[in-house]
């Protein structure tokens, strides 16, 4: 499964890392468009940057994420979607329910409302703010990303992120003149930490051909090895990794495995290898 993390968030001890894909909007727009079209603010966010829409009421306003958001999310599954609005004006009274049917179907629906689609034409949505936005003030909305919170059944749900092919957010609030903002869109996922999933380094003889798997397992794959402290004619070989070679020197060797991960996490392990003398 091809999956792409954007970011990460690591918990304490041993516990499980989270992997997460982001938008903050501090430095840019980072690829969202919007109906209507829409400003990158640097400042005024929650904190920092964000997407700034003046509305006055021409199209039902939706920000479309961008590719890092298609494609497989299976991984994403049982996580979280979160985001974060603000109604920075309004020059109506609100009607959080006037669209039509077909109207909502093409632009999300109302305000808060996610929508996912997949290749296959399935849809799923699930609305963050059955009410009205606060005005004036940043809020979090978050969801379960989860076949029940979206209303599908897990082999629905699992069938359509296996092939995002858009994902919009609804932030029309009112019918009428309104700014909002928005901010911070994140899907994360909980995965197991980055181990070196190696067990040991059996014993070797000088001469005699040796190979061993080098192994990993949690994080992000796909994982780039360092492999350090191999005593002579033993070498590192990344395609598959293995540790490989024929030794040249007897002795008692201290081998350290390091791997990296997609976004970076490092985990290492230092193994005792022991080669013995030509029989």
């Amino acid at each position: 499964m091809n999956i792409r993390y954007y970011a990460l968030l690591l918990c304490s001890g041993l516990a499980a890392q989270t992997i997460a894909i982001v938008s903050t909007f501090d430095t840019g727009a980072e690829g969202w468009s919007a109906i209507p079209l829409f400003q990158h603010r640097p400042t005024g966010g929650n904190p920092g940057g964000f997407l700034f829409m003046d509305n006055p009421e021409s199209d039902p306003v939706s920000v479309i994420a961008p590719s890092k958001f298609r494609g497989d999310l299976r991984a994403f599954d049982g996580g979280v979607l979160s985001f974060d609005g603000n109604m920075l004006r309004r020059g109506a009274e609100p009607d959080h329910r006037f669209w039509r049917d077909d109207e909502a179907a093409l632009y999300g629906g109302n305000y808060g409302t996610v929508t996912i689609r997949g290749a296959d034409g399935s849809t799923a949505k699930k609305d963050l703010e059955p009410g009205l936005p606060p005005v004036g003030s940043w809020k979090t909305y978050t969801t379960p990303f989860t076949a029940q919170a979206f209303g599908m059944s897990l082999p629905q749900w699992l069938r359509l992120l296996g092939s995002v092919s858009s994902i919009t957010v609804s932030v029309e609030a009112i019918f009428g003149e309104e700014q909002q903002g928005f901010d911070n869109f994140i899907i994360r996922a909980t995965a197991p930490p980055l181990a070196i999933t190696t067990a040991s380094l059996p014993p070797g003889e000088v001469g005699q051909r040796y190979e061993r798997a080098v192994l990993a397992a949690g994080g992000a794959p796909p994982y780039r090895f360092v492999v350090t402290g191999l005593p002579r004619g033993l070498n590192y070989d990344p395609a598959p990794p293995f540790v490989v070679g024929n030794p040249e020197r007897a002795g008692a060797y201290q081998v350290t495995i390091t791997a990296t991960d997609s976004i970076g996490t490092n985990a290492s392990r230092t193994f005792p290898l022991e080669i013995a003398a030509a029989t």
